[in-house]
């Protein structure tokens, strides 16, 4: 039988999953492993055979001791539980790796914005261009956006070619046409092919 602690562990991590403090913690904290172990028997995985054997835990224990290695129920909530023989320190280094190289993919995505004016020109216009160098840089993508202002709305084509030169400044180009909401128009850059920058 499941014992009762190791599955109350698990239900709070997925109602608090995301959560900051005791409860925001990464799911190997929640896999017991070792003494914590408190059920019977369970599934042992064995990693050269890669067979599973239902055998008792203190058996399964006595495994992990003399191979000088950590015995973790990977599945708690499996009936049995699924165990295995591993080195739990670096199980949890991996783990951690990989969620932090996750995340920092996660933010290269990040769609950042240029905000321009319609009579933007020199050293403003410069400064943008660098802090957009820096967004790329950083792997992010570009939203370019201009507003205009009382009668700058009567040459929003000026913009747009404000916003085509700004574009390869940088070395980048639209991805669609421009999109018009209200006094702003706005696109989102992608890189220019190869071909083009060396052009």
């Amino acid at each position: 039988m499941q014992d009762q602690t190791t599955s109350d562990s698990v239900v709070l991590y997925l109602r608090n999953k995301g959560k900051p403090g005791q409860f925001g913690r990464r799911p190997s904290d929640l896999l017991p492993a070792n003494e914590q172990i408190r059920v019977r028997e369970v599934m042992l995985v064995d990693e050269e055979t890669g067979q599973n054997h239902i055998v008792a835990t203190d058996d399964a224990q006595a495994r992990a001791v003399a191979a000088g290695l950590d015995l973790v129920l990977v599945a708690p909530h499996a009936n049995p539980p699924v165990a295995r023989i591993m080195d739990f320190g670096k199980y949890r280094y991996e783990q951690d790796r990989a969620a932090r190289k996750q995340k920092q993919t996660r933010k290269a995505q990040e769609l950042k914005e240029i905000r321009l004016t319609a009579r933007m020109e020199g050293h403003d216009l410069e400064q943008r261009a660098k802090r957009a160098q820096e967004f790329l840089a950083e792997g992010h993508r570009l939203h370019l956006s201009v507003r205009f202002r009382g009668r700058e709305n009567l040459f929003r084509d000026r913009g747009i070619t404000l916003m085509k030169k700004f574009a390869e400044e940088v070395g980048q180009q639209f991805e669609t046409p421009p999109r018009v909401a209200g006094n702003t128009v706005s696109v989102n850059l992608i890189p220019k092919p190869k071909s083009d920058v060396t052009d």
